[in-house]
């Protein structure tokens, strides 16, 4: 992020428990702001199928061999 002049935002910052709805829950907050992120990270796989689905379901496109499919 540094490298592309790219800054953090602190409530782009969302701590989960590693689980499913965590990163549901947390993937809706960072949507639900005015100024969205590019690019999300998360800290594991498990998490990530739970934004995925909240990305999913707000209409954001999900990259092929990402959703759907076994992580």
């Amino acid at each position: 992020m540094e490298e592309a002049g790219i800054q953090p935002r602190a409530e782009w910052i969302v701590q989960g428990d590693f689980e499913p709805e965590s990163g549901y829950q947390a993937m809706q907050q960072i949507l639900s702001q005015k100024q969205r992120p590019t690019a999300v990270f998360c800290g594991g796989d498990i998490m990530a199928m739970g934004a995925i689905c909240a990305a999913d379901e707000m209409g954001l496109r999900v990259p092929p061999g990402y959703f759907g499919d076994r992580l």
